[in-house]
């Protein structure tokens, strides 16, 4: 866990700020459960080559000036720049809990349906039978 002044920000997947998630995927890729106290923001760099987008979980907040919240609305979408560069994450309306979720492009077709999108339709298929099945276990 990392923590400033209104912030925490937990490392499931990739690294942030000295901490590093034990997991290791098959691709460069980062997974920021980060939450903020009432009027607080944070500068998330984001790495050259790597698409980022914000879900808001709760609250409302603003990424780059552009108003999310967990209500439905749009998700902001950075695309891959050649070099780094940062997003502004503030909580405008009270404290806000988002996903910040970024990695290098795929260049590959895909497919979804739902909660899933994978890359080819039978993956797709397989996936969503299983889910149908309860293969995917409970919360």
């Amino acid at each position: 866990m990392v923590t400033f002044p209104g912030v925490e920000v937990r490392v499931p997947l990739g690294e942030f700020a000295g901490a590093t998630s034990p997991l290791r995927p098959p691709t460069a890729l980062r997974l920021l459960d980060i939450s903020l106290d009432a009027d607080a923001e944070l500068l998330m760099p984001v790495p050259a080559g790597h698409n980022a987008f914000v879900l808001p979980i709760s609250g409302t907040l603003s990424v780059d000036g552009q108003v999310a919240s967990s209500d439905g609305s749009p998700v902001p979408i950075t695309v891959a720049k050649p070099h780094a560069h940062e997003i502004r994450l503030e909580a405008t309306k009270g404290a806000a809990k988002v996903a910040l979720f970024s990695g290098e492009p795929l260049n590959q077709p895909v497919y979804w349906d739902g909660p899933m999108a994978l890359a080819s339709p039978e993956a797709l298929a397989d996936a969503m039978a299983a889910f149908r099945r309860g293969d995917f276990g409970k919360l």
